[in-house]
């Protein structure tokens, strides 16, 4: 990194210590890991191991070339030389706070500012509006930001900025800057919030929905009203379906159930699909590619002398493949079968009514409360004196389902 350092700075950089100071102090600027005002002289020597005379050689080369400006009265703060985005300090000299200070930055794709009472409450989007309304009331303010968007630029920019917490409402693994994104903000101090109960998230706090007990309301329901063999059927577009934590999560419930009610419990199908969720819930030809996939695999499992008498699907438009399939082997699925679904979400994808079906019973996520949560954990851990995601990350904070019957 010094090498971007004037040449006749570095001749007067004369150490291994002096260069080894220099080089990570000249990375932080390069990289937005800056503190905010530097550290004393004495403060940085114990971090660096050196001498205060070392750190005092390199901070006087640096502050020639413009990497040091002044911070207040007597502090200074590392900057990348002639870069307009560091002519303003980060912090205000009179009250010592930023622009985005009382801010919470979402990393959405999808246009939050939409009402609470305006979005489907099964819907994604429902925890996105129920957060915006909570940051407000708590006195806070909201800015989205689009993760696939993000580049080294926009993200050390923001990280200098400081916001009060940042909230990842979607899985971020997808995005090339995402594990980048994550330790920038852990090391700049700023919390980060993350929807999902992944332990693999780096994030000061995880929240999410309950998906053991979710599932585990499925099963004893089924299990009251006589089913005994039952089989989850875990359909979905991606080739990783099974690995997803909820799965694993729901899973557990299940099994957890089924131990209990002395029912035994029968191993998941996993079932990648090809094609796309929205183009098989609503093309005819991609549906009719879904459930022609599911039938090959459900045949020896819902015909013969060993067929099970319910299904737990993925969601609720999957429990509508499901349906069908059952169809195709002969099986009705309203008198011959149980098929329950999940998310609560079918009017957002099917017309159930002109599917003629829908699951007998389902899960609602509770997305109100989640994005309410998100906010309130934002805000709680705002407030901690270390927002480090080694204190914060012990357990997610999980919402409690709701089951749902159709009568």
């Amino acid at each position: 990194m010094s090498t971007a350092v004037a040449s006749d700075v570095l001749t007067r950089i004369t150490t291994p210590r002096q260069r080894r100071v220099l080089d990570r102090l000249v990375e932080m600027a390069n990289t937005g890991d800056r503190v905010e005002p530097l550290p004393s002289e004495r403060v940085l020597a114990e971090d660096f191991d050196v001498s205060r005379p070392t750190i005092r050689a390199v901070l006087g080369s640096l502050e020639e070339v413009g990497y040091i400006r002044p911070h207040g009265v007597r502090g200074r703060r590392l900057c990348l030389p002639n870069d307009p985005s560091t002519d303003l300090p980060i912090r205000s000299e009179t009250t010592g706070r930023t622009l985005l200070d009382n801010t919470v930055v979402l990393l959405t794709e999808h246009a939050a500012g939409e009402d609470e009472g305006t979005v489907n409450p099964a819907s994604d989007r429902m925890i996105e509006a129920a957060l915006l309304s909570r940051v407000r009331s708590l006195g806070g303010n909201a800015m989205a930001l689009a993760p696939s968007t993000l580049t080294i630029e926009t993200l050390r920019i923001l990280v200098a900025q400081r916001p009060m917490a940042v909230v990842g409402l979607r899985d971020m693994s997808g995005f090339e800057l995402s594990r980048q994104a994550r330790e920038r903000f852990v090391r700049a101090g700023v919390p980060l919030v993350v929807y999902g109960s992944d332990a693999q998230a780096d994030a000061s706090v995880r929240v999410g929905s309950d998906h053991q007990a979710g599932c585990g309301m499925l099963t004893d329901w089924l299990i009251e009203r006589g089913c005994r063999r039952i089989l989850p059927v875990w359909t979905g577009f991606s080739p990783d379906i099974s690995s997803r934590p909820w799965i694993k999560e729901r899973e557990i419930g299940y099994d957890a159930v089924c131990k209990r009610r002395d029912v035994a419990s029968l191993t998941p199908v996993h079932l990648p699909l090809s094609g796309t969720n929205e183009a098989a819930c609503g093309q005819p030809d991609a549906f009719d590619h879904a459930v022609r996939q599911i039938v090959g695999f459900l045949i020896d499992r819902i015909t013969g002398p060993d067929a099970v008498d319910a299904l737990i699907g993925t969601s609720d438009h999957h429990a509508v493949f499901l349906s069908e399939a059952c169809r195709r082997l002969g099986v009705d699925p309203e008198s011959d079968i149980m098929i329950v679904g999940y998310d609560h979400n079918l009017g957002a994808t099917f017309d159930w009514q002109e599917r003629q079906f829908r699951p007998a019973a389902t899960i609602d996520k509770n997305n109100r409360q989640i994005g309410r949560v998100l906010a309130e954990e934002a805000f709680r851990v705002s407030r901690s004196s270390d927002s480090s995601f080694e204190q914060f990350q012990t357990e997610p904070r999980l919402v409690e389902p709701q089951l749902v019957v159709h009568g």
